[in-house]
């Protein structure tokens, strides 16, 4: 493999690596938005809402997580089999 392909393969990982802890903290926002939701004081219609933002943002950012981690993976073996 070329070394710039190299080079651009290792920047892609290490971009995908460092989208690792924000993409975390948005999930755990967004989970913390949903036990705030259940809360007692809490009005009922103002909670369901909240829920079905934090619900649907969890969601999404879990899916964020999954397509950066296969992304990485991929990076990863892409790199490895250059070596080679």
């Amino acid at each position: 493999m070329k070394k710039k392909a190299k080079a651009k393969i290792e920047k892609v990982a290490s971009g995908l690596n460092d989208l690792e802890t924000p993409i975390r903290q948005a999930c755990n926002l967004a989970k913390a938005l949903l036990i705030m939701s259940s809360g007692e004081n809490m009005p009922l219609d103002e909670s369901e809402g909240l829920f079905g933002v934090a619900e649907t943002l969890v969601e999404m950012i879990e899916g964020l997580q999954e397509t950066r981690c296969e992304l990485w993976h991929l990076a990863r073996d892409v790199a490895k089999e250059g070596a080679a």
